[in-house]
């Protein structure tokens, strides 16, 4: 029998940046030269942490799922078709590095050439009298929505809050909304997403939120989960004077922590927490890595999919050249920018959207009746779009994070850009179908404008969702989609697709709209 010379890598973690990684890898692989094996702690494969809210209303894990269809021992199919060896529900516990192994909690040892640390985060629970009660929840895996869902059938629970303002506190709290319960948000700060948005703009958010019934606490500071058997309530106070809010569950979304414990001993790892790594995303240890949310790169710990995902493809390029010629750094306003629909309240934000400081000018549009606020913030000669933020209506985010994104001078007036664009030769357009090719359509897994038309060319796909399957476009957080599908609809159009009422009625999009598209081709 003819020995297995491939160089082993095992990849620890088989989350969102893990999958990553490991595809990016099999597409770079073209001599085979890596055998990978990967342990998975949860019980089913990789699947998008960030669509966790959906499994409420379609409790449908595959729909979820980063790696195909789910079989009966929760691994995807995509494992068997791309030969990637996974233990799933098998956790990682030590890693000998001398005699680079790794064992896992059911007994496995693994021997690896490279192992790479993709352990992720785990949800930070600030110290509280109380919060071990039953009834208290974070929110982070399938295992905790159904814990939620559980408890609250259990206990006939009615009302319910998060702790929590920020990103993952206003997704817990759709979660909340979806279990129709009477919902709370109690947030320390000022306003919500205050590292997303303004207060100009939080006004616009804060009045969709309580338009739909949820309550919001800000300027609050809570001391106590209180009740007997369970929690019944939280003891706290708002702008300093003591409050009690009457709650039967709680869940605790208040920020993370990186994954580091398994590292600890065996790498170098930053005194407040995260595994060390350098440009290249190597530890300490010249056979072993770290990606993801679990690492502290430049001083940094990364907690959106876009930078997680340059980490992956960093790694993958590196281990297939020759040379670990790629770096990984971070374009922080690129990366950091995110679009999120809230409690039914499109936000957005990209690029460096503060506007107090020298050197640039902003143009805000705060429209109350509309329930809309834009703010676009521009170099001081108005040649350049530095950033912004939308909420209420955020279409435009994936024309607007692409000319940022771009660094190119605007080829319109501020005034026109901050209008919707201008129509025209050289002009900064009106949709995603205006820009050159080389825009930035996805920013999560870097996507082009001519990436996504030339797939659908080259290898004539026939729908939105072989698009997503083919180029990974849209599987991140999702916020291109809009373009992504306006993309694909032009490109129909161009391959002399007819346009009849079946053919709108099949793509979900309208006859008019279809005939807009082909007036601006």
């Amino acid at each position: 029998m003819k020995s297995d010379t491939r160089k082993r890598v095992v990849v620890i973690g088989n989350g969102m940046t893990s999958q990553k990684f490991i595809e990016k890898m099999r597409e770079l692989d073209k001599g085979q030269k890596f055998k990978i094996t990967t342990f998975c702690e949860e019980p089913r494969a990789a699947y998008n942490r960030m669509r966790l809210t959906e499994y409420f209303s379609n409790r449908d894990l595959n729909d979820l799922s980063l790696c195909g269809q789910y079989q009966d021992n929760g691994k995807g199919t995509w494992f068997d078709e791309n030969d990637v060896e996974i233990h799933v529900g098998d956790k990682a516990i030590t890693i000998d590095k001398s005699a680079k192994i790794v064992e896992s909690a059911l007994g496995k040892r693994q021997a690896f050439d490279i192992a790479v640390l993709a352990t992720g985060s785990v949800p930070f629970v600030p110290p509280t009298k109380g919060q071990d009660k039953p009834g208290v929840f974070v929110y982070r895996t399938i295992e905790d929505l159904e814990s939620m869902i559980a408890y609250q059938k259990q206990h006939n629970i009615k009302k319910a809050a998060v702790i929590g303002g920020g990103l993952l506190g206003l997704e817990a709290a759709k979660a909340l909304y979806d279990l129709n319960l009477e919902a709370h948000i109690v947030e320390y700060a000022p306003i919500l997403m205050g590292r997303q948005i303004d207060s100009a703009g939080y006004k616009i958010l804060k009045k969709k939120i309580e338009d739909i019934g949820i309550k919001i606490h800000t300027n609050a500071r809570v001391s106590n989960f209180f009740g007997e058997d369970g929690v019944k309530g939280i003891e706290l106070t708002i702008d300093g004077v003591p409050d009690i809010l009457e709650v039967g569950m709680v869940i605790i979304s208040a920020g993370i922590r990186p994954r580091d414990e398994l590292a600890r001993g065996v790498v170098d790892v930053h005194e407040k927490g995260g595994i060390l790594v350098d440009n290249f995303l190597q530890t300490s240890d010249p056979n072993i890595y770290a990606i993801g949310e679990c690492v502290v790169v430049g001083g940094n710990i990364f907690g959106l999919v876009a930078p997680c995902y340059q980490m992956a493809e960093v790694l993958a390029t590196n281990l297939n050249s020759e040379i670990q010629g790629k770096s990984f750094s971070v374009d922080f306003l690129t990366a950091m920018s995110t679009k999120l629909k809230l409690l039914g309240c499109e936000v957005a934000s990209f690029g460096d959207y503060m506007d107090n400081k020298a050197g640039v000018l902003s143009i805000i549009s705060d429209d109350p009746f509309a329930q809309t606020y834009k703010k676009l913030v521009f170099s001081a000669d108005g040649l350049y779009l530095k950033g912004g933020i939308l909420v209420g209506d955020a279409n435009e985010f994936g024309k607007l994070l692409g000319i940022v994104s771009s660094g190119k001078p605007l080829q319109c007036l501020p005034s026109e850009l901050m209008n919707g664009g201008a129509v025209g030769a050289g002009k900064a357009g009106t949709s995603v179908l205006d820009m050159d090719d080389d825009f930035q359509v996805c920013s999560c897994n870097t996507i082009t404008k001519g990436q996504i038309l030339d797939a659908i060319k080259v290898q004539d796909l026939q729908t939105v969702a072989s698009v997503k399957s083919c180029t990974k476009a849209g599987t991140g957080c999702g916020g291109c989609m809009p373009d992504v599908e306006k993309i694909f609809k032009y490109a129909m159009e161009k391959k002399g697709v007819q346009i009849s009422k079946g053919l709108c009625e099949h793509f979900n999009f309208s006859r008019q709209e279809l005939y807009d598209i082909v007036r601006i081709a």
